[in-house]
């Protein structure tokens, strides 16, 4: 699959730990390289990255990575980072890709964009609003009007509860012989997702906001990726 990417020298992947698992080995469907719709639908520690602006990795499941976190370490072989610091998974072939993703030039599983539609067709229906969107399979960010707003939602743990993570969470602090200590700061304090992943209770979640178009202003092209519309 061409990327249309390439130029942002953004896919070029930075020390790949070997290759795919190999043809007709199970893929999982949550798992790196997966499509998503919020963190919920990844499994932990991966999280559903978004990127409206240039569709790196947009709302597939993946980590942070870098040369002194790979992926592999906790990942698998199948995992790789690439230069925008995420892992990715490679491939060989689309049979070593999650459904929805195909794989791409630099050999890692990318989405898919939609086959396009016949203008022909006309536009209508009622559109389901974009706090309904959530939970429906489509993606907030492809409909138009609405956007995904992300951030940090859930009960932070204690801070005995979080482990090894104590150092990396506000308000908790490692004391030896003591243990980890103090008050967790509330989940919608942290501004970024790895610093929310990483606190036990915590986890980086998007709403779904905007007013949708009516159905008969939208395009063939984009009718039916808003719930609730359909062409005829």
């Amino acid at each position: 699959m061409h990327s249309p990417f390439a130029p942002l020298g953004l896919i070029f992947v930075l020390g790949f730990i070997g290759c795919s698992d190999g043809g007709g080995a199970t893929v999982d469907p949550h798992g790196v390289g997966a499509r998503c719709q919020s963190s919920t639908d990844c499994a932990a520690p991966l999280f559903c990255n978004s990127d409206p602006v240039d569709h790196v990795l947009d709302h597939q499941c993946t980590a942070p990575c870098d040369s002194a976190q790979p992926c592999g370490d906790s990942l698998g072989a199948s995992a790789a980072c690439i230069l925008a610091g995420l892992c990715v998974r490679t491939c060989a072939s689309d049979d070593d890709c999650p459904t929805g993703t195909a794989c791409n030039n630099n050999q890692w599983c990318e989405a898919v964009a939609p086959p396009p539609v016949s203008t022909n067709l006309r536009c209508t229906g009622t559109a389901l609003g974009c706090a309904s969107i959530k939970g429906t399979g489509v993606d907030c960010s492809d409909v138009p009007g609405c956007s995904a707003h992300w951030n940090c939602v859930g009960e932070p743990e204690p801070c005995s509860s979080q482990g090894s993570e104590c150092g990396s969470v506000h308000g908790c602090n490692y004391k030896i012989r003591v243990g980890c200590t103090g008050e967790p700061s509330p989940c919608n304090e942290y501004s970024g997702h790895y610093e929310c992943n990483t606190t036990h209770g915590c986890s980086w979640d998007f709403q779904c906001v905007g007013t949708p178009r009516r159905c008969e202003l939208l395009t063939a092209a984009v009718c039916e990726a808003q719930p609730g519309c359909f062409l005829q």
